[in-house]
This record gives C-alpha cells, sequence and structure tokens, in this order.
C-alpha cells in the first residue's frame, strides 16, 4: 500500500504550480507541507516539536509567496532561517 503524503489543495494556482514542481522533480509522491513563514519561524523559536519539523524542512523544497508583502524584519529572519536550512543547523 502506497503511503501518500501530498494532497491538492483546490486552489487552482497553487495547485497548477504544485503540479509543476512535481513534473519537474520527476516525483509521484513527494511529500509537501503547505506552511506560511510564521509556521515555520515557530520552529526556529522552539514552539512544539520544533525538532521534527527542523528536519522536515531540512529536506523540503520551500516555496514563499508574496514574500515581498513582508517587512524587512521578517525577511532578514526568513533568509537567517534559510541559512541555517542549507548550511546545516
Amino acid at each position: 500500500m502506497e503511503n501518500k503524503t501530498f494532497y491538492w489543495t483546490g486552489h487552482p494556482f497553487v495547485d497548477a504550480g504544485l503540479s509543476a514542481i512535481l513534473l519537474l522533480n520527476n516525483k509521484q509522491n513527494l511529500a509537501m507541507k503547505v506552511l506560511t513563514s510564521f509556521q515555520i519561524m515557530k520552529a526556529f523559536f522552539g514552539v512544539g516539536f520544533y525538532e521534527m519539523e527542523l528536519s522536515e524542512l531540512a529536506k523540503s523544497l520551500l516555496i514563499f509567496d508574496e514574500i515581498h508583502v513582508y517587512e524587512p524584519n521578517i525577511i532578514g529572519i526568513i533568509l537567517g532561517m534559510l541559512d541555517i536550512l542549507v548550511n546545516g543547523y
């Protein structure tokens, strides 16, 4: 039995982007989570099951939607998080 961790959102633009990612990666069963930047920040600030979240994020493809609307301090935090995820923590 196949363990499927991918679910369509029902939003046409989001689903089109997700299907493009699946095609580009040539993966049929890509594990994905749809999170906001603030939900990702919670892991870095040690909220909840942050160890599990950080290990999942380190192996994930992250897509930031509408990042240009964030305030400069939030963009700085996001860039710091990405640096830690890419270069190891």
